[in-house]
């Protein structure tokens, strides 16, 4: 044998040993969740900055307490045990004020009737915040120094907009960095409604 084949069939040995694809090679079979957290990966790259978590992997939001745009004391979670989608957002945040008119009309959307939503508005002024949540048609909890926003895990402590969904025992379902792939926002909320 040529010293140049020898060379290409050692790399070739080489090469197919070290990606596991020789025919000796065992076959390791996925459990359900590792095919679901590939599934999950396939689909966040379709929506970057959407992340949903699997049940066994969720964990609970710490309480954000405070007072609405009104002055009304708020908290989350609540003990009602339900679905319950929390948006970050700022009256001087372009990418928020685009997507909150989605996020007004899922809340009206029949569909939820059983999905509380709660805006959490940081760094904001509070003239400017509550002339912009006329519309919304859910409550808001002032986040005046941006606390509460930097306790939620896996959400930038200045990152906006930013939502959470919570399942309804209160754990962290699917977190979305960024402004959420326009008119998805329905389903995204449904596939944690539907567990």
């Amino acid at each position: 044998m040529k010293p140049e084949l020898t060379t290409i069939a050692a790399a070739l040995t080489v090469i197919t040993a070290l990606t596991g694809c020789s025919p000796t090679t065992d076959v390791i079979p996925l459990s359900n969740s590792q095919i679901e957290q590939v599934q999950e990966q396939l689909e966040g790259a379709n929506n970057p900055g959407v992340r949903y978590i699997l049940p066994g992997d969720r964990t609970a939001l710490p309480n954000l307490s405070g007072l609405d745009l009104d002055g009304a004391p708020i908290k989350v979670p609540d003990s009602q045990k339900q679905v319950t989608v929390i948006n970050a957002w700022a009256s001087w945040c372009p990418p928020c004020k685009q997507e909150l008119p989605e996020f007004a009309e899922a809340a009206q959307n029949p569909e939820f009737t059983d999905v509380r939503f709660v805006g959490l508005n940081v760094n904001d002024e509070l003239a400017a915040a509550q002339v912009i949540s006329l519309g919304q048609g859910y409550p808001s909890i002032l986040d005046i120094e941006g606390a509460l926003l930097a306790k939620i895990p896996n959400i930038p402590p200045q990152g906006l907009p930013s939502t959470v969904i919570l399942d309804s025992n209160g754990l962290v379902a699917t977190t979305i960095i960024g402004e959420v792939p326009p008119g998805e926002l329905s389903n995204i909320i449904m596939r944690v409604t539907q567990e």
